[in-house]
């Protein structure tokens, strides 16, 4: 099995940063190596499909630097398709758009900004799959409306609002993305470089956002594109709103729909769902009782490992985070032990994980002041 190795020195300041918040990164993305003992496939294994999966890190201490192994994808990048012309078909450029945004959705979720979206980064294979990678500036945000100030990423792919210093957040990865599609489509980059740094600079920042040539795709990918360019990052749509674009809708609806609400049902139909719903609450709450026990056994441990072995509270924090990814093989086997769905146990898991953070930092802190009396 091929993988790629991206190996980082560990000596320079940058490059540790760069380091940290890759593999924290891409940690929510572990995954076994396919046709090792247990490991499923790598889009059932993993968080999610549509970023790069992290197989192992090692470090070597005679060269001074630290190797991540992540998954190979075998078809290049966006850039390899912009180099040869760009992609004019509205439906492969829908199905890219579509995994990016899930992507980016996922990173959005956790409170991630990737900060260095562009088509080198967006990695494609010969399954048709596209998946974000490169998470070496990636900058975690406290919340959903918390806003970052520093200036790091490629420029020509960065947004006006971070061109201008200002502050920036989710919706600046939105502008990238869409300027990334832009140039895919294209087969070039959208702003003229002829002018040299400074023109570029003045261009994104000053001049209004670029276009597709009028007539050559339709009004609707055309509207899609605008909705990702707008200046004002007020304005411009967010990466949720995107998924729910007609021109998403139309070209990967299989992939989002749902049922509609004034389809007909039948009495069998309904008697059918109530049987379903009802052996979904029995596993339901089969799985929450198990978990609940599991979560209170780690709720001892932590305790013991406070006041017994001197831990601190963040130690304590960073070990309880990581526990949903190193757990994975372990949750999927326990999944079809009680044939429950993987999903269920691994969402019920990760739930009871983040209750237990709280129900850690409360006693800890309760005990903190019962000593301080």
């Amino acid at each position: 099995m091929l993988v790629a190795v991206k190996v980082i020195p560990v000596f320079e300041y940058e490059k540790r940063h760069q380091l940290i918040a890759e593999l924290k990164a891409l940690y929510n993305n572990l995954s076994a190596f396919p046709g090792a003992e247990g490991a499923e496939t790598v889009r059932q294994s993993v968080a999610c499909p549509e970023l790069v999966c992290l197989y192992d890190a090692f470090m070597n201490p005679n060269e001074g630097n630290v190797s991540i192994v992540v998954e190979y994808m075998d078809g290049g990048s966006l850039q390899d398709i912009v180099d040869t012309g760009g992609c004019t078909s509205e439906v492969v450029l829908a199905n890219i758009s579509f995994r990016v945004l899930k992507g980016l959705a996922f990173l959005h979720s956790t409170h991630q900004l990737h900060r260095d979206i562009k088509p080198s980064n967006l990695l494609i294979n010969h399954f048709g799959d596209v998946k974000v990678s490169d998470f070496g500036i990636v900058r975690e945000m406290e919340n959903s409306m918390a806003k970052a100030t520093t200036f790091v990423g490629t420029l020509t792919y960065m947004s006006p609002e971070r061109i201008a210093s200002e502050e920036y957040s989710y919706k600046s990865d939105v502008w990238s993305f869409g300027l990334s599609i832009m140039t895919c489509a294209l087969g070039k980059f959208p702003y003229s470089s002829r002018g040299g740094y400074w023109e570029l600079l003045h261009m994104i920042r000053n001049e209004p956002p670029p276009r597709l040539p009028e007539g050559e795709f339709s009004d609707l990918f055309c509207d899609f594109l605008e909705k990702c360019l707008k200046k004002d990052q007020t304005e411009r749509w967010s990466v949720k709103q995107l998924l729910k674009h007609e021109f998403i809708e139309r070209y990967c609806g299989d992939q989002t729909a749902t049922p509609s609400p004034g389809s007909r049902r039948t009495t069998d139909e309904d008697d059918a769902d109530s049987k379903n719903v009802e052996d979904e609450s029995k596993e339901q709450a089969e799985v929450d009782e198990i978990v609940q026990k599991v979560a209170e056994h780690y709720f001892k441990d932590a305790k013991e490992l406070i006041t017994e072995h001197g831990y601190t509270l963040d130690d304590i924090v960073a070990w309880i985070q990581l526990l949903p990814a190193m757990q994975k093989v372990k949750l999927s086997r326990f999944a079809e032990q009680i044939g429950a769905s993987r999903a269920l146990v691994c969402g019920k898991f990760q739930e009871a994980m983040n209750d237990l953070l709280i129900d850690i930092e409360e006693a800890y802190f309760d005990d903190t002041k019962q000593q301080s009396k």
